[in-house]
């Protein structure tokens, strides 16, 4: 299924990089979506000032995770961004060439999270690499991933490009019948390309909603063979047990609306999912 036969298409993608090990491992994992998906490929390289302006001040001092420090270099600090760039440029390059699809690249220089979702405004997915450690040992783009999934205008993938995805399920969210089609959709065909089967969340407002939605769901999923699915009714008494469901610690990908979950869901989704997590939003065809 291709994604304009979904009625959802990804025109275009932009994978965000930085000097981080967790960007320097995103780009093979989104050149291979980008091709899932049938889009144009661009990396953005963000260089963030306040790292460059902290660098200039003849106190700053670099500390690793070993205790070690040693002086911030400004000079050596911009030459060191600039060899990053170039070598995520020839990255792009080779991966967009192997994998037959166009590529784009930019560098680009201010603060980091307006500089997110600004790129956010302009793409139709936004890939973000994150990290599986906590959050105080987080740097760059992995520390920001889930504040900007959740205030992003597109959709977003978070993933964390050292880990491969889980062998479980893709799990989705189905709940309002115009995020539903779209939702479904997408993670449906993501299943295709991944070889897992489909894990459909369904929640309602009341339980009579819930069976209807459950008994409507399972017709369409039926009528479609090539789609293995599992269909998970889910009481809506507290969003901390349907983020639970949505989390599963086997799950190959989460799939879900962002208008379903709101900000505050996304940001707990993201943080307690081992998962790669996509969060759809609606953009105008053309």
């Amino acid at each position: 299924m291709r994604p304009v036969e979904i009625g959802y298409r990804f025109r275009r993608t932009v994978v965000a990089l930085d000097g981080s090990v967790e960007s320097r491992g995103a780009l093979e994992r989104a050149a291979e979506v980008a091709g899932w998906l049938e889009t144009d490929f661009s990396g953005v390289f963000f260089e963030d000032e306040d790292l460059l302006a902290l660098s200039a001040l003849p106190f700053s001092r670099e500390v690793s995770l070993g205790g070690r420090s040693r002086a911030l270099d400004a000079v050596a600090l911009e030459g060191e961004l600039r060899a990053q760039a170039r070598r995520a440029r020839r990255a792009i390059e080779d991966l967009a060439r192997l994998r037959r699809i166009s590529c784009g690249f930019e560098v680009v220089r201010g603060r980091l999270q307006n500089m997110l979702l600004a790129q956010a405004q302009q793409a139709d997915l936004l890939m973000l690499p994150r990290s599986s450690e906590p959050m105080t040992r987080s740097t760059g783009l992995a520390r920001l991933a889930a504040d900007v999934a959740a205030s992003a205008t597109a959709s977003v993938l978070v993933f964390d490009p050292r880990k491969p995805p889980g062998p479980g399920p893709v799990v989705t969210l189905v709940d309002e019948p115009e995020n539903a089609a779209r939702t479904l959709a997408v993670a449906k065909d993501l299943c295709r390309h991944m070889r897992r089967p489909l894990r459909v969340l369904v929640t309602a407002g009341d339980a009579e909603a819930l069976a209807s939605n459950a008994e409507a769901l399972q017709a369409a999923l039926t009528a479609d063979p090539a789609t293995r699915a599992d269909i998970r009714p889910v009481e809506t008494t507290g969003k901390d047990a349907l983020l639970e469901a949505l989390a599963d610690p086997s799950g190959a990908l989460v799939v879900a609306s962002a208008d379903t979950l709101g900000a505050a869901g996304i940001v707990s989704l993201i943080r307690r999912s081992r998962a790669p997590v996509l969060i759809l939003r609606a953009r105008p065809q053309g």
